[in-house]
């Protein structure tokens, strides 16, 4: 369907609705439509509204698979979320699940053998920057406490990170579920969004899996073990100073220096016992190595 952009005085364009559509939506000439803006695209709606939406999940008696459904339906937008399970004691798990993991699900309504969880405050979109950012400041918090706890030796740091990680969840998957529910202004990039929100997750499980290892293990690092660490820290700093204000030379010295660690890292696990706390040293570096390219493919056609 072709509709003749019409010039309107000097600064107006119009295009007329097609009759079939208007007779159908009951428009008048003084009815209000929404229009929404999406790159060379318009949708017009004679009404914006969310589409409510409702998911029934019977877990049985798969208690991981439980926890997994509620991270997943949340990320993907859904308003009410009916479980049901065998072990009534099973809520008290689903309850933690929503206290550790999850941003404005609440249980509403429970029986013996199910419950069921809705949206209370509902998603917007103005606090997808604000939480994102706070992810970035958070993960960073983490590195640097992960190094002071192995500068001087404290073990009891493990606890902190944790709760701090949990966190981190929690804000991931709600600015995930934003970009499933609400889009995003910048919609060509929604993905390398998605793909940053994961990845910066599994950056803090790495940590917390570092620190918690170390604290379990009663591990001795070394003065080298902890200069790695270090530099890996300050390669993830600029890496968040890059996402806000993106410039080449930062993102070469970043593939540059992600690339002279995977070397160093691998070298040093040869050498030396600390080959499990070498991973998470990899792990780190490769994601953030990994995830310079989404910079800069946020950056094309938007500048």
């Amino acid at each position: 369907m072709k509709r003749n952009v019409v010039r309107h005085g000097p600064s107006t364009l119009t295009v007329s609705l097609p009759a079939s559509w208007v007779k159908k939506q009951n428009l008048s000439p003084k009815t209000i439509v929404d229009v929404e803006e999406k790159g060379n695209q318009l949708i017009i709606r004679t009404k914006k509204e969310d589409e409510f939406l409702r998911l029934e999940v019977d877990l049985k008696n798969n208690k991981r698979v439980g926890t997994r459904y509620i991270n997943s339906a949340h990320r993907k937008g859904v308003d009410e979320l009916v479980l049901f399970y065998q072990d009534p004691s099973y809520l008290k798990r689903i309850e933690q699940c929503l206290a550790d993991e999850i941003l404005g699900y609440e249980i509403v309504k429970q029986g013996k053998n199910f419950c069921v969880i809705k949206d209370i405050p509902g998603t917007k979109f103005e606090e997808f920057n604000v939480l994102f950012e706070r992810i970035w400041i958070i993960i960073v918090s983490i590195s640097e406490d992960v190094l002071e706890a192995l500068k001087n030796k404290d073990r009891k740091t493990a606890d902190n990170i944790t709760a701090l990680d949990k966190r981190v969840n929690k804000f991931t998957n709600f600015c995930m579920r934003i970009l499933n529910k609400r889009g995003h202004p910048d919609y060509k990039n929604i993905s390398i969004y998605y793909d940053l929100l994961r990845e910066l997750e599994e950056i803090s499980d790495q940590y917390k899996y570092l620190i918690e290892y170390y604290s379990k293990k009663n591990i001795k690092v070394s003065a080298e073990y902890i200069r790695l660490l270090e530099r890996n820290n300050e390669s993830l700093k600029l890496f968040y100073k890059c996402f806000y204000k993106p410039k080449d030379e930062d993102l070469e010295f970043l593939l540059i220096e992600t690339k002279k660690m995977y070397e160093e890292v691998a070298n040093y696990a040869d050498k030396n016992s600390e080959r499990i706390l070498t991973t998470f040293l990899f792990s780190i570096n490769d994601k953030i190595r990994s995830l310079l390219s989404n910079i800069t493919e946020l950056r094309i056609l938007n500048e």
